[in-house]
């Protein structure tokens, strides 16, 4: 009966939906300056927690579709089957939200282009714009609401982890371009610190 499995796939969905869609966004929001291994971690945990609420409407679901299947089903193996799929659309909703902050951010900031200054990634002067202090494109690609207070730089991978008084962040970019920015606004005291 594919019609009935439709109807069933879709009143689940319908209700368990804006459950998962409001917990991803907080573990979005709340874990936004956070390395990507800890928001990872966090999406994992909250979709098997929001599977759990979601299995039991499935399972009552079933019961209403399938009352003469439904008794053969345990609520373990409910839970099994949308763990599975509650993690796959928290994977790809994450994985899109990802994608969408790097491209806002990079459209905040400012490629590279060829006029561009390919060693400090700072934007080309016109006749209009005054010099750009090396500084200041580092300190706007960190949000506002980490300040300006440095504490200190470290890499990690392909991005630097920058920490200041009001928190941390990671920022893509190469750590001596950080350096030849800041300047002597600080001291280099190994290779990735």
């Amino acid at each position: 009966h594919p019609l009935q499995r439709f109807a069933f796939v879709a009143s689940c969905s319908a209700i368990c939906w804006p459950l998962s869609h409001a917990l991803s966004s907080a573990i979005l929001f709340l874990m936004r300056l956070r390395p990507p291994v800890q928001i990872v971690l966090a999406s994992t945990l909250g979709a098997l927690f929001v599977s759990i609420p979601c299995s039991a409407v499935a399972y009552t679901m079933y019961g209403l579709f399938q009352p003469q299947n439904a008794a053969h089903v345990s609520l373990w193996e409910v839970y099994r089957s949308v763990a599975v799929l509650v993690l796959a659309c928290t994977c790809l909703v994450q994985y899109v939200a990802c994608q969408r902050a790097k491209l806002r951010r990079a459209t905040e900031v400012g490629d590279v282009s060829p006029r561009n200054d390919r060693r400090t990634n700072a934007p080309p002067l016109t006749a209009a714009q005054p010099p750009v202090a090396p500084q200041s494109w580092f300190f706007d690609r960190l949000p506002d609401m980490l300040g300006r207070d440095v504490v200190y730089l470290n890499v990690c991978g392909h991005y630097i982890n920058v920490v200041t008084t009001a928190g941390s962040c990671l920022v893509l970019m190469r750590f001596a371009d950080a350096m030849a920015a800041l300047g002597d606004l600080g001291l280099q005291v190994h290779r990735s610190y």
